[in-house]
């Protein structure tokens, strides 16, 4: 009811899919759950209405968009997050630790939703590439993930992060879309925001030897 699936990482992408599925071996073993969230707005008080989430419950990895129809669903969605947090303890993030994660706590106690346990968090802005980009182990014009796409030969074409907040206020009153965006824009973008979040984690072990 709240998911939006792609097993076996989807037909969209084909660069960046390729290359995922071509060194897919390297994420390694370790159950871990790379997580992207879109929020209302900039606040820690603001909604969370979609997660992007990527995680291998069997022998493929799945790639799943969580959202919330309405600000009561949200619970739910939090709910769902958790679930997969407690089974995968291991927290990929992109700027997470300043975003994604204080976002979830903050969105957990306000919709009274049980927190996962504590977890280990690898968030691949802070703990890689400001470092990769500072030493000048990569000539990059900006730190965003959308750097990596651009590098593996790929440029996005989906909405801006900073219009799902408008998208969003237009959906939940029933109007049809926002500068001519509708909601599947929404989360289409956060699908394609996951696909670039295990591509970035993949290349910056491959090419640039980071550990986590």
């Amino acid at each position: 009811r709240y998911l939006v699936r792609s097993r076996g990482l989807g037909d969209v992408y084909k660069r960046q899919i390729k290359y995922v599925l071509a060194n897919v071996e390297r994420v390694g073993k370790r159950p871990k759950l790379y997580l992207d969230i879109e929020t209302t707005g900039l606040r820690k008080t603001d909604h969370i209405i979609s997660a992007g989430l990527v995680h291998r419950p069997g022998a493929e990895y799945v790639v799943e968009v969580g959202f919330a129809r309405n600000p009561w669903e949200e619970a739910a969605l939090l709910q769902y997050v958790n679930q997969l947090i407690k089974k995968n303890p291991f927290l990929i993030t992109y700027n997470g630790r300043a975003f994604d994660a204080p976002r979830l706590e903050t969105r957990d106690i306000a919709s009274l939703v049980p927190r996962s346990a504590e977890r280990q968090h690898a968030d691949l802005y802070n703990d890689w590439m400001q470092g990769a980009v500072a030493s000048k182990r990569l000539d990059l014009k900006s730190k965003k993930l959308s750097q990596i796409d651009r590098l593996l030969g790929h440029e996005r074409k989906d909405i801006l992060g900073s219009m799902v907040p408008g998208i969003y206020k237009k959906f939940i009153h029933d109007e049809e879309s926002f500068s001519g965006r509708t909601i599947k824009d929404v989360l289409e973008h956060n699908w394609h925001d996951m696909v670039s979040l295990m591509a970035a984690d993949i290349f910056a072990r491959k090419e640039i030897g980071f550990r986590y």
